[in-house]
């Protein structure tokens, strides 16, 4: 072998030129490769051999002095120190430029269009910005009301085990979300999958401090009895307590905090004890946090479920008034546990289902969907309807499309103006993606910067829109880590859908064609857009019908007789803590006499409910006295005065009134004509003096009653409901409700002279009442909230429907200006123009209008369908909308034609 040549590996060689050997005998140091590769990649073509030249001079001079290593770093740092903008390649267009460059490139092109168009800029930036304010405030509205109840940690676990009977015909017996006291110890004992239950019982009571120096009592009606096991199950804050033995013993209470610092100004009140009824002493033993508004169960005191030393409260078979919820084993199958339930039930009543010819059921409702999909009896709150949500979140939706349409007009009516510019782009070198993504960017661009207007103006409206929607947390919707999702969302879906179209078409340009001032399409454009303008207006109009419809049903309800004297009339509750003894009665008649001493008073009775309030089910017992048990039904059940007939203005249609002077009226019934028919009788005349099967005790004892009267049907609830079959019992001594028709005049002194003689009969006991035309008007808030929602967002909508013309008439009108100066001049008059342009628009208008009536028909119709008793559907309902549509289109349209009507032909001829 020769001789090996001596070589030296130098450490820089290794870690700054990629592991290339440097041979430094007789060799020229050479600096990093990848250095230099760099400097090739972005440097000028002009300017790279000189400035490479010297830097390797350079690199050669350091290499000697300092060495390799050193000059290896100066070599990178030079290169670094050009890198900047007066050394970069000039790329051409049929190059690729970088993300960065073609970025910002792009993002002028836009932002000088969007600032050489200002009027269809700022058409289409208001009409977006409105749309996202509308769907942002519905789609918080939404998903509160979807929240309800998933804050609970097994939320996904807990079930409410309602109730339901059916005869054997099919025929409906009864629905009620309420259960037997045994249903949930008869269900965690027999059935394995069943974890846990809870049992909710409703009271109310007059409560007071003790060992207080502040003597105070309120009467509060927020307030259940609860197994021990309520604050395991559910997931309610625990300020201060154990919630595994809270509520074990008799006599204890759990209160929320708002209730604490109202009896005791603190929010640890541990220890403390409350008067129930100034009878029982209930001690405090944890304090919850206050309720959040998206639970379906309110209150403020939770009772220890043992302080009840009622058996009926344990072994009840037949008392249905328990909410009752259990917890079962994760991935337990809800229609086998039905089958179980059906198989206790069958072994403990099956004789009694064979007797009435009917069967009960237990039923598991998920927690989550107690809020939404209700609409049953003796539900603990108010429940809300998923359509309903549903119809409000399409309403969102609609309004934010029909401000995308109104961008996507805006961009295809300039598409022969912007087509020249495409046109120049490609010609020069652009592809068809990169005009595509020019425009993407400025429908991003445009979205966004509707977007952050959108985000100011619900910070803005949000409190103004808490109070129209009722929910009090709106006021802090840019804090739900969903409403950033929306915004998110909204920018980016938005951005794509109505900036394809635009990008797509328009990119599809052929540079020789459009030049030439052809190959835009103008027919298909203008086809698209009149086929968009008329899916706008359908779509607003639809809204306007249906709200139009909403309001003149809630009118409807509110003018119609309900049958009863509802004006004057004002309702007391009836005391709690007073002794419902022997001598109630005998107190009774001596505070009626003294109210009755003021002229202003006409009338008082006593009673057990009143109109808008329940009245108690009874169901599997009740029929005619010859009848056997399969013709049992529900009825409610009422007691009364002989005075509450003539005081509510009660119609008798045959027989007569309860009187204090017929001992037997005690054994004696009135029922309405609803109830007449449901015992089959042929006529009012042919029941008086017949027997029916009737709990007057309140057991089912066998007991028959009487009938002395029937009177006629009235409307105990509102008229989303029919008339309820009512079966009125004689109780001289009722204590549930005092009720009032008092003279119009002089109402501050009658209320006055009201409390004044309670105070003098019931003491400190707090006077709570009401005026029942005001609890009927609530009864119609969740549909009077409804409207003012869709009134709100129907005015949007067709604000951005109308927006989108007047903006394609001022464009359309420009493009026609020469048209209009020759006419003109041909001898056509100013109307004569003014019809040729805005008959155009409102042909669409006129379609629109023809393409929503029949939907939003059917859509009303549904809607009117949930109610026992609505308006009749009249055509001006759909007619009245389109026309006023149609004049508000002309008007809007009709300015610019106008203006151009009365324009100079010589104006825009001598351009020619």
């Amino acid at each position: 072998m020769g001789p090996s040549l001596p070589t030296t590996l130098t450490y820089s060689s290794l870690f700054l030129g990629k592991g290339e050997i440097n041979i430094t005998n007789n060799m020229t140091p050479h600096p990093p490769r990848w250095a230099e590769r760099f400097l090739e990649w972005f440097c000028r073509e002009d300017l790279h051999d000189a400035i490479r030249g010297d830097l390797e001079e350079l690199y050669t001079r350091n290499h000697h002095n300092h060495g390799p290593r050193k000059a290896a770093w100066l070599f990178i740092w030079h290169v670094i120190l050009f890198f900047q903008p007066f050394a970069f390649k000039k790329k051409s267009p049929s190059q690729p430029l970088n993300p960065i460059t073609m970025f910002t490139y792009y993002f002028k092109i836009s932002w000088r269009n969007f600032g050489r168009n200002r009027a269809f800029s700022l058409i289409s930036l208001l009409g977006l910005t409105i749309g996202m304010i509308a769907l942002l405030f519905i789609g918080e509205y939404v998903r509160f009301e979807k929240s309800y109840d998933l804050f609970h940690e097994k939320a996904d676990r807990l079930y409410r085990l309602r109730a339901e009977g059916w005869h054997n015909d099919g025929r409906e017996w009864f629905q009620s979300t309420a259960n037997f006291p045994v249903a949930g110890p008869q269900v965690h004992e027999k059935v394995p999958e069943v974890e846990a239950f809870v049992r909710l019982h409703a009271t109310e009571a007059i409560m007071s401090p003790r060992g207080e120096e502040e003597e105070k009592s309120y009467k509060e009606s927020d307030m259940y009895y609860a197994d021990s096991s309520f604050l395991t199950l559910f997931s309610f804050p625990l300020l201060y307590g154990d919630k595994s033995t809270a509520l074990r013993e008799p006599n204890s209470i759990v209160i929320t905090e708002s209730a604490a610092r109202k009896y005791f100004g603190e929010t640890n009140a541990i220890g403390k004890q409350l008067q129930k009824d100034s009878e029982e002493l209930l001690t405090i033993t944890g304090i919850l946090k206050d309720i959040p508004e998206n639970s379906h169960l309110d209150f403020d005191f939770i009772l220890s479920y043992y302080t009840l030393d009622d058996s009926r409260y344990y072994d009840n078979w037949g008392w249905t008034d328990f909410y009752t919820y259990v917890q079962v084993t994760p991935g337990a199958e809800v229609d086998h546990l039905h089958d179980q339930f059906d198989a206790i039930l069958q072994e403990v009543k099956g004789q009694y289902y064979e007797n009435v010819q009917a069967k009960e059921y237990w039923r598991l409702q998920p927690l989550d969907q107690i809020h939404l999909h209700s609409g049953f009896n003796n539900e603990a709150g108010l429940d809300a309807q998923a359509d309903i949500i549903h119809l409000l979140l399409a309403i969102g939706l609609f309004v934010m499309i029909l401000a995308w349409i109104n961008f996507i007009n805006m961009s295809t009516a300039r598409a022969t103006e912007r087509g020249k510019e495409v046109g120049i782009q490609k010609t020069i070198g652009a592809t068809r993606k990169q005009v595509i993504i020019q425009f993407l960017l400025e429908a991003f661009l445009i979205n966004g910067l509707a977007m952050m207007c959108a985000i100011l103006m619900v910070k803005v409206l949000a409190p103004y829109f808490s109070m129209v929607s009722g929910q009090a947390t709106a006021e802090n919707i840019l804090d739900q880590a969903l409403f950033w999702k929306m915004v998110l969302g909204i920018w980016v879906v938005g951005s794509l859908g109505s900036g394809f179209y635009p990008a797509f078409v328009m990119s599809s340009f052929q540079p020789i064609s459009v030049l030439k001032g052809k190959g835009t399409q103008k027919g298909a454009f203008s086809f698209v857009r009149k086929g968009l303008v008329v899916f706008q207006f359908a779509i607003a109009i639809a809204i306007i019908i249906g709200t139009v419809a909403i309001y003149l049903q809630i009118q409807y309800m509110r003018s119609q007789n309900l049958g009863f004297q509802m004006e004057q009339m004002y309702v007391i509750r009836g005391p709690q803590a007073f002794p419902m003894d022997s001598t109630f009665e005998r107190h009774l008649t001596t505070f009626k006499v003294h109210l009755l001493k003021n002229p202003q008073i006409n009338k008082f009775t006593a009673s057990q409910s009143v109109p808008s309030y329940s009245v108690s089910s009874w169901g599997g017992y009740i029929r005619r006295g010859d009848q056997d048990a399969s013709h049992a039904k529900t009825y409610g059940i009422m007691s009364m005065d002989d005075n509450f007939l003539p005081t509510y203005g009660l119609d008798l249609v045959a027989g007569r009134n309860f009187s204090k002077a017929m001992s037997t009226d005690s054994e004696a019934v009135i029922i309405n004509e609803t109830a007449l028919k449901q015992l089959e009788f042929d006529s009012p005349e042919a029941a008086v003096g017949k027997m029916i099967y009737c709990p007057l005790t309140g057991n089912y004892d066998g007991t028959q009653a009487r009938v002395i009267g029937v009177v006629r049907d009235h409307h105990h609830h509102s008229l989303r409901n029919g008339y309820s079959p009512i079966i009125y019992t004689y109780s001289p001594a009722s204590n549930s409700f005092f009720s009032l028709l008092l003279d119009s005049h002089e109402l501050t002194a009658s209320m006055a002279y009201i409390q004044k003689v309670w105070r003098q009969h019931f003491g400190s006991e707090p006077m709570e009442g009401f005026f029942l035309d005001d609890q009927f008007n609530e009864a119609y808030e969740a549909d009077l909230r409804l409207g003012k929602i869709c009134a709100i967002f129907s005015g949007l909508a067709i604000i951005i429907a109308l927006m989108g013309l007047f903006g394609l008439s001022i464009y359309m009108t420009a493009q026609r200006t020469k048209e209009i100066s020759i006419r003109k001049i041909l001898g056509a008059t100013v109307s004569n123009i003014v019809g040729i342009l805005v008959q155009q628009y409102l042909i669409l208008v006129l379609l629109s209008g023809i393409f929503a009536i029949p939907f939003t028909y059917w859509l009303v119709h549904r809607w009117l369908d949930g109610f026992a008793f609505s308006m009749s559907i009249h055509p001006i309902l759909f007619v009245l909308p389109v026309i006023a549509t149609i004049g508000i289109a002309a008007f809007a349209v009709s300015w610019q034609t106008v203006k151009a009507a009365y324009s100079n032909p010589v104006d825009s001829l001598r351009k020619e």
